[in-house]
């Protein structure tokens, strides 16, 4: 009897809190203490491209299947529209971001339309709700709106449709 007054009160809880975060994803959350890798500059929502589409990467530089998406983003790069903006965003050091992008990121961290971001502060999680690596969000870049959203593993063949020129 008394798992009843734990269990369901629970379960609303569970079910109601997925369907907000789901729902605060439809729009960009305004992400305010993102920092640039490459100058310790502060990164925030309104840095975003305006034009084309952004596409935002959560990911661990030592996570394989982070490292197949951005080798794949890389040597598929005369694929991309452009207007595409690719964002990588990483809770770890400066040192493995560089590891990355120097063994499986080839010359990404060159391309001014992708940019390396640390979120020492854990903001991401807390906005954004990942809940594996990588964690990929595409969005339109005059509105803000979510077009496609990859939680976990995702290759370039899926997001063709929505980056290709």
């Amino acid at each position: 009897m008394f798992y009843k007054y734990i269990f369901l009160p629970t379960l609303i809880f569970i079910l109601w809190s997925s369907t907000g975060v789901a729902q605060s994803i439809q729009q960009m959350p305004a992400f305010q203490q993102f920092v640039r890798y490459d100058n310790g500059n502060q990164f925030t929502v309104d840095s975003l491209s305006t034009e084309g589409v952004n596409v935002l990467i959560f990911y661990d530089p030592g996570c394989g299947h982070c490292q197949e998406l951005g080798y794949d983003i890389a040597n598929n790069w005369e694929s991309w529209s452009s207007s595409t903006s690719f964002y990588f965003i990483s809770m770890g050091e400066k040192e493995g971001v560089d590891r990355y992008t120097a063994q499986y990121a080839k010359g990404l961290d060159q391309k001014s339309n992708v940019i390396f971001l640390q979120d020492s502060t854990g903001e991401f999680i807390t906005l954004f709700d990942p809940q594996n690596f990588p964690s990929t969000y595409i969005y339109s870049a005059k509105d803000r709106s979510l077009i496609q959203f990859y939680d976990g593993v995702n290759t370039t063949a899926d997001m063709q449709q929505h980056l290709s020129k």
